[in-house]
């Protein structure tokens, strides 16, 4: 998968309200403002996050795992 399918399948999760992808927790999509501005929104996070994924540097909140 490239990284914009990648990107457009976090914000499609984040803009359906998910908990998580692929065990990496997702804010709550935006409420407020216009269509655009809830999708812009999305898309910022889901590049953050992707970066994130794949910079070993950075710290994401993860799923809690089940003992």
């Amino acid at each position: 998968m490239s990284k914009q399918d990648t990107i457009q399948h976090i914000k499609a999760a984040i803009l359906r309200g998910d908990t998580f992808y692929k065990k990496v927790a997702l804010p709550s999509p935006q409420k407020c403002g216009t269509y655009f501005q809830q999708v812009s929104y999305a898309q910022i996070v889901a590049q953050d996050i992707y970066e994130a994924l794949f910079n070993t540097k950075k710290k994401l909140p993860l799923e809690p795992s089940e003992h």
